[in-house]
């Protein structure tokens, strides 16, 4: 099929959604952005009754005026909350808000499709093949190629067009949300545009339907852009000059989150909970926020209360700090504060359970940690009616469970509680599942995106790995046969036992006797994983392949070993490794990452004296803690460090661009292993 073809094609799909095709489509270069006739007239529709019970009847042109002159001299983000939001307008002293587009009745606004309209640009015009405009207002740029004639360059070069336009006409793209490359249904893409991006590479994706079908023709329905324009469109950074877009998963997720809650409140069902099961690296965040968002604004009048519930405090850094605090989602984002004490989370609730019989406006946005809801705190408050709260449970497989959940459930016993995880957990005492979907009532969970899915999409890149039984000769690896051993005596008493990962940790504890039989043969294993001879050996290996493996220190990387003290002697082997293939500079290549007690061995309390020493020296720090977390951030943003050792932290909840390679050397088992090796 020719180029021709495809634009008739998209032309046709177009119109069978409700696209008017307008004679709106010149041979002369337009000026106005604007489609004005079609703009004025859509505004009197949308504003005329709210205008006339204003007493602004008779102003009707001034306030468009004045309105059109807002939208051409201000900022694109600002631009765009006045579309979702509507204009507060002052005129004659009399104050009324006006809409330019129409949510709640789909078919109460234009939406207009202009074949190459043309418009001046900085060096040269542009013409898109396809503006959509909706009243009048320019929202969605498309651009068709012919696949046949260019296979798989067709999308390539649709983007290079698409970013090719922004740059010579970014004032157009002060109103343009969406950019799309039409390659036919399946195969096409978009992206957001921005004129301030002035054709700055992005990434793009593809866009299923609700039945799992690649098609971008559902991506532009009528109701759809409005909906995306709503709900889902957001600035981001100090100078608002980021753009997200949601990827399909995350906006079927929330549709389906939405749905749930808006029937729970309308007392149509009594289903409260609800799990989202997306593989790690997929965007979860984003829709913890996109949820929150809808669910604040929706239900304002009736005082909403969110709940952003995770249970690390480096997870709390980075949902509140590097996330949503980045975002511009005004009426929403300055509600939002993070819980610093359990005495300030009791004050929370008494003041949202007082709120119940006095009658007061209690609202806002929190993150909390678990852990704050200890139950020896919370016994003397009564649970609290109210359903307008949601819960948002990260990372549900892991800490929502046991007294703390069980806190929270007796406290907030009517709230929506929506919960999130990669890897559920599907048995023991501990089943994601059966607290917090509806198996017996025939719903897992709301929403599913797993790691073949996002392979498919490319958000993840395949997992691959190596097993290393010997190194030159000599094994360094537990057998088969004892794992199987391990194992089995687990299964045998599964159920009373409990999750095996739980027994992997040092520390320890009365066990009754068949647990104390399995820590036995763990600790087997451990005396051999921390074997200085055997460490020694694996460091070089690792020093051996580490330009190799990270692309000469493109990426980075994260070692897994079996115990704190087999941190420090893979640090003390990979320095002497390292050195003596690429010189002293390589120490500084490897840091550690873990905890320290009053109670370790002295040959963990030398090496924390040690690193000590090393960072108050050039940097002043005072305790472990404060050295954990400047290794960490040095690690995501500096050249060095360029390798991470670990046992216990980061395994979970670590997120770095740049982290590509795992040498794993420690028992990790069920959603442990799962969360480990999608940090890289």
């Amino acid at each position: 099929m020719s180029e021709i073809g495809i634009v008739g094609v998209l032309l046709d799909r177009l119109k069978e959604l409700g696209w008017r095709e307008s004679t709106y489509c010149p041979r002369y270069v337009r000026e106005s952005i604007f489609i004005d006739d079609l703009f004025k007239a859509s505004f009197k529709r949308l504003n005329e009754k709210a205008l006339n019970a204003s007493g602004l009847s008779n102003r009707i042109d001034k306030v468009f005026d004045r309105v059109k002159d807002l939208l051409e001299n201000t900022e694109p983000h600002v631009f765009l909350e006045y579309i979702r939001r509507g204009i507060d307008i002052e005129e004659d002293k009399k104050k009324v808000r006006v809409w330019l587009l129409d949510y709640d009745n789909v078919d109460n606004n234009d939406f207009t499709v202009c074949r190459e309209v043309q418009f001046y640009g900085e060096h040269m015009d542009i013409r898109p093949d396809f503006i959509l405009y909706v009243n009048g207002i320019p929202l969605v740029v498309i651009e068709a190629k012919d696949p046949s004639r260019l296979g798989e360059r067709a999308v390539e070069e649709g983007v290079a067009q698409l970013l090719r336009y922004e740059a010579e006409a970014p004032w157009l793209f002060k109103y343009v949300q969406l950019g799309v490359v039409y390659v036919g249904d399946e195969d096409s893409v978009y992206m957001p545009m921005l004129g301030d991006w002035r054709g700055r590479e992005r990434s793009h994706n593809k866009w299923r339907s609700e039945n799992g079908e690649y098609n971008i023709i559902d991506l532009l329905r009528r109701e759809r852009i409005l909906d995306l324009i709503k709900w889902f469109i957001f600035y981001k950074g100090i100078d608002k000059k980021r753009k997200i877009v949601p990827r399909y998963n995350q906006y079927w997720a929330t549709i389906e989150a939405v749905k749930k809650i808006r029937g729970y409140l309308r007392g149509e069902h009594d289903l409260k909970r609800g799990l989202i099961w997306h593989w790690q690296g997929s965007g979860k965040t984003y829709i913890m926020f996109y949820i929150a968002y809808q669910f604040y604004q929706r239900f304002i009048e009736r005082d909403p209360i969110v709940f952003f519930i995770v249970d690390r405090r480096e997870l709390q850094k980075q949902l509140y700090e590097d996330f949503i605090k980045d975002l511009y989602a005004p009426y929403f984002q300055e509600e939002i504060k993070v819980v610093e004490s359990i005495e300030e989370l009791k004050k929370i609730l008494r003041e949202i359970k007082e709120s119940e019989t006095k009658g007061t406006i209690v609202r806002g946005v929190y993150v909390v940690l678990i852990q704050k809801f200890q139950p020896r705190e919370f016994m003397d408050l009564d649970p609290i009616v109210k359903k307008e709260i949601l819960l948002l449970l990260d990372e549900a497989h892991r800490s929502q469970y046991g007294e703390l959940g069980a806190t929270v459930n007796r406290v907030l016993p009517n709230a929506i509680r929506l919960a999130f995880t990669g890897t559920p957990v599907m048995s023991y005492e501990r089943n994601t599942f059966m607290h917090f979907a509806y198996p017996e009532r025939g719903e897992l969970y709301l929403h599913k995106y797993f790691i073949s899915d996002s392979i498919r999409d490319g958000y993840t890149v395949p997992l691959k790995y190596q097993v290393l039984q010997e190194i030159n000769g000599i094994k360094i690896n537990v057998t088969p046969e004892e794992i199987r051993d391990l194992l089995e005596t687990w299964a045998k008493n599964a159920v009373e036992i409990g999750s095996i990962d739980d027994l992997v940790e040092e520390e320890e504890e009365p066990v009754i006797v068949t647990k104390r039989e399995i820590r036995q043969r763990i600790n087997k294993i451990k005396v051999f994983l921390e074997n200085k001879e055997r460490i020694k050996r694996i460091a070089e290996y690792i020093a051996d392949r580490i330009m190799e493996d990270t692309e000469n220190f493109t990426f980075k990387a994260m070692v897994v070993v079996a115990s704190r003290l087999a941190c420090v002697r893979m640090k003390r082997a990979l320095d002497e490794a390292l050195t003596k293939r690429y010189g002293d500079g390589a120490r500084k290549w490897s840091e550690v990452v873990m905890i320290y007690t009053n109670n370790d061995k002295e040959e963990i309390r030398s090496y924390l004296d040690e690193l000590l020493s090393r960072w108050r020296g050039s940097h002043g720090l005072r305790d472990w803690q404060e050295v954990n977390r400047l290794i960490q951030d040095k690690f995501k943003e500096e050249e060095d460090p360029r390798i991470l050792i670990v046992t216990d932290m980061l395994i979970t909840g670590f997120d770095c661009p740049r982290l590509k390679v795992m040498y794993l050397d420690k028992p990790l088992y069920e959603h442990r292993l799962l969360q480990a090796i999608a940090r890289v």
